[in-house]
């Protein structure tokens, strides 16, 4: 493997996939940042910390930023409430 690809893989946050595919899921639903929202994310935090039960809304921010994978349990429900 290449040094750019090996530097590109390190730069990656471990679960990028996984919030690539939330974020996208989250806009298709209607959960778009509001305008003139401070938040670096393309997507409103408090209803993912709130459907999928998440401890706290850091959580949910790790989530959104592929820093974290959620359990089971509340992937089912982010599954459940998204329709994916």
């Amino acid at each position: 493997m290449s040094d750019s690809v090996q530097n590109q893989d390190k730069d990656k946050a471990p679960y990028q996939e996984f919030s690539e595919r939330l974020t996208d899921a989250m806009l298709e639903a209607g959960y778009a940042a509001r305008e003139g929202s401070w938040s670096r994310l393309p997507v409103e935090i408090e209803p993912l910390r709130r459907e999928a039960q998440a401890k706290s809304l850091t959580t949910a921010r790790k989530y959104l930023e592929g820093e974290a994978l959620p359990r089971r349990h509340r992937l089912e429900r982010i599954a459940e409430w998204l329709n994916v």
